[in-house]
């Protein structure tokens, strides 16, 4: 069996018309420093960028949605960190990545090689 974790940016365009530099430099952080090291960790690959979002293959259901679940933790405590830390930060801005949309999904098959 294997696993899709498919995830996006909810209001993607919203936050980009507020401020399309800042929401794409904060997206581009999160990938480096928050998004692909969890995804590796689990012991996934991203297999398909979407601008604003990823498609992610795991061997495993369980490392899936446990990688979801720990991205939904760590980009909420990395919002209220930036919340805390950025008094005069434009709030389209500083509230964009704690609601990425993660949505994992399992299909039954070979996993290509």
């Amino acid at each position: 069996m294997m696993a899709i974790l498919a995830a996006d940016v909810v209001d993607y365009s919203r936050l980009s018309e507020a401020g399309e530099v800042d929401t794409h430099v904060r997206l581009r952080a999160l990938r480096v420093q928050t998004i692909d090291p969890c995804v590796v960790s689990y012991r996934g690959v991203i297999i398909k960028n979407t601008g604003d979002g990823f498609l992610a293959s795991f061997d495993s259901a369980v490392d899936a949605v446990r990688c979801a679940v720990e991205l939904q933790h760590d980009l909420a405590a990395s919002e209220a960190s930036l919340a805390h830390t950025s008094a005069g930060y434009d709030c389209a801005s500083a509230s964009m990545l704690e609601r990425l949309s993660l949505k994992p999904r399992t299909f039954t098959g070979q996993a290509s090689t």
